[in-house]
């Protein structure tokens, strides 16, 4: 993961945990505190590679378009876009910058991707579903941002 300080408003981070990627916008950067303020964008959940070996390429990795597509595209399960959601505020260490070579396809894929109507939200809030398992995965990262701003 990188640095804090490497990190600036407005740069797309990643966040990664096992299968899933959140990508998100960097708003701020706390002063006292080893965490940041994000606007998530995108969550991609990848197929494992006994499951992309077995099943053939998705529909969604199918609508990338050729020149952006990748190793990692092929293994694309699902994507949600989460522009209209939550800020969250998750620790640096968690993060890493987001590469253009990853950003790209998944952006151009992204706004293909039809709104979901109102009723069609899920039940489990996928996004409110990964900070638990970061949270579960990470304690001792979560309590060393929190004792910093004491």
């Amino acid at each position: 993961m990188d640095s804090a300080s490497t990190f600036h408003p407005s740069e797309i981070v990643c966040i990664e945990h096992e299968e899933v990627r959140l990508y998100a916008e960097v708003i701020q950067l706390s002063e006292t505190r080893p965490v940041c303020w994000l606007r998530p964008l995108l969550l991609v959940t990848l197929l494992s590679e006994e499951q992309s070996v077995a099943c053939d390429v998705s529909a969604l990795a199918s609508s990338i378009p050729p020149l952006g597509r990748s190793l990692e595209s092929e293994r694309i399960h699902s994507m949600i876009d989460l522009r209209e959601g939550a800020d969250l505020l998750l620790p640096t260490a968690l993060m890493r910058h987001a590469l253009d070579v990853e950003l790209i396809p998944l952006w151009s894929a992204l706004h293909s991707l039809k709104p979901a109507a109102e009723g069609d939200r899920p039940i489990q809030n996928p996004l409110h579903s990964l900070t638990q398992r970061l949270w579960a995965a990470y304690p001792t990262i979560f309590e060393s941002s929190e004792k910093k701003c004491s």
